[in-house]
């Protein structure tokens, strides 16, 4: 990141970017990663209202975020608690509440840290033994660098219990590591507490050379810190220019809000005039459409209707000519009951017989034959058995071998054969 490596201005360009597009998508826990960035970075430079007015914001979607960036947020509420308010009893609830975190993320180094931290804190409010505990917990855990840190721990604790001997032997080490991974306001810390003792015991010889050595380190440390001063002034004159461009932009903004309103809602008008145009237009077509289907409909179903009327008419005149046929079979039958005459009249009745009906019989059942034929024809007319076995001059017995023999051509199994014959069309 841009704030680990000291760029300050990009960082905050970058997140105030970042964060002006989180607002208006809504987004409020991208917003809270944000506003916890910025505040690191205004306590990087020493402008703590403005961080503690991010850390405020943040706050509210502090349960939405990761663990590790809870991590984040607890630990520049902590800097901002000990470095500017000096609230050791409010930053070590904060610690507490880091700790818990820092089970859930399983990272040991942050967990390490957080615990040497929190038993500062103890030892600034007054906590030795809480402190005690956790340093003797920790003994065990730490590497070499973290030593450092229970070293110093244990060094501020010595001095609270004012015990010559031990503060001298824990600021050896101290002195010693501090000195081996650079941190140097461990050194001086260690190098003061070394020259009281030197002077306590009156050593002079190590009390001139420990001064020397504390006299230079703190020049340097004296220097490193005016150069981050000053480098934190410069940094901040430059965030507080970029603050300005970005209210001029956001100015600037607000300025042609209003145009590009205009411009939308006319932009809007023209698409919405077009659009109902196109659906007047669509309309009118398919009302065109519809009425076109309607009159080719009628149409249609005028010919139909003319169709059917034919059918109906056809059907009625068959039915009436074979009414009349039955009617004059039977009255021949009253009159000539002679064989030869009454199968000459019946065959010439035969012949009036619907063509239709015979040759879709014909072309149904192909292997009819005209006997058969003439069975259906007489069922059909409506004749009962015994006029058809008169007319035929057949047999009771032979009369039903017919219909046998004419169910079989039909295929009828169980089906009533003068109901199916009298379907037949």
């Amino acid at each position: 990141m841009d704030i680990i490596n000291y760029s300050f201005v990009k960082a905050y360009r970058d997140i105030s970017r970042a964060q002006t597009f989180y607002e208006k998508t809504n987004n409020q826990e991208k917003q809270a990663i944000c506003q916890i960035h910025l505040a690191l970075l205004y306590e990087g430079i020493g402008l703590w209202e403005e961080a503690h007015e991010n850390l405020k914001k943040a706050r509210s979607a502090l349960k939405q975020l990761s663990p590790i960036v809870k991590y984040r947020y607890y630990y520049a509420n902590v800097v901002y608690l000990l470095e500017h308010c000096k609230n050791y009893a409010e930053a070590g609830r904060v610690m507490k509440y880091a700790i818990a975190n820092d089970h859930c993320i399983s990272n040991k180094v942050f967990l390490l840290t957080d615990l040497s931290n929190l038993a500062e804190i103890y030892i600034k409010q007054g906590k030795i033994k809480e402190a005690s505990k956790i340093l003797n917990s920790l003994d065990k855990q730490v590497n070499n660098f973290f030593h450092t840190q229970l070293l110093y721990c244990r060094l501020l604790i010595a001095k609270q219990y004012s015990r010559p001997d031990s503060i001298y032997n824990i600021a050896q080490k101290c002195l010693k590591q501090s000195v081996r991974f650079r941190q140097l306001n461990i050194q001086v810390e260690a190098l003061q507490a070394i020259i009281h003792i030197d002077s306590i015991r009156q050593d002079y010889r190590s009390f001139i050379n420990h001064f020397t050595q504390y006299y230079n380190m703190r020049d340097s440390l004296n220097g490193a810190m005016a150069t981050s001063k000053i480098k934190q002034i410069q940094e901040k004159a430059k965030i507080e220019s970029e603050k300005l461009k970005v209210y001029e932009e956001i100015k600037r903004q607000r300025m042609l809000l209003p145009l590009i309103v205009v411009v939308a809602l006319f932009v809007v008008c023209v698409a919405l005039l077009i659009y109902y145009r196109t659906k007047q237009r669509k309309r009118i077509v398919e009302l065109e459409a519809k009425e076109l289907s309607d009159k080719l409909r009628y149409t249609e179903l005028e010919k139909e209707l003319s169709k059917l009327k034919m059918q109906i008419e056809k059907k009625k005149l068959i039915k009436s000519q074979q009414e009349n046929i039955s009617m004059s079979l039977q009255l021949a039958m009253l009159s000539d009951p002679k064989e030869k005459k009454r199968m000459q009249f019946f065959n010439e009745q035969f012949q009036f017989m619907d063509n239709d009906f015979c040759q879709r019989l014909e072309k149904q059942y192909p292997t009819i034959t005209k006997a058969e034929k003439r069975l259906v024809y007489l069922i059909k007319i409506g004749l009962d058995g015994h006029k058809i076995m008169s007319i035929l001059n057949i047999s009771g017995s032979g009369f039903y071998k017919l219909r046998y023999r004419l169910r079989k051509r039909l295929g009828l199994n169980n089906e009533d054969l003068e109901k199916y014959i009298q379907h037949l069309k």
